[in-house]
């Protein structure tokens, strides 16, 4: 993800989360006084270094295969050259 999409990201993540929250913990009012500000922003901002974790993971695994497959091709490429 490009740093220039972060904001973007976390205006999407917040989005899903209070739409989320509001839709479907209304059954749970009963626990939203032990749960103050400070750790919902907590567990908000977990939740986003976490996606971020994944997303980061998921193209630096794509990019490694990409630079395996291009070793392989320079490695063929300097024994075809060897032979000639």
């Amino acid at each position: 993800m490009a740093l220039k999409d972060f904001p973007d990201y976390v205006k999407r993540e917040l989005d899903q989360r209070f739409s989320y929250h509001e839709y479907h913990d209304y059954h749970d009012y009963d626990n939203y006084g032990n749960y103050s500000d400070s750790a919902m922003n907590d567990d908000v901002q977990s939740q986003i270094r976490g996606r971020i974790e994944q997303d980061e993971s998921r193209e630096t695994s794509q990019l490694a295969r990409e630079l395996s497959a291009i070793d392989g091709l320079l490695s063929k490429i300097s024994s075809l050259e060897r032979v000639n």
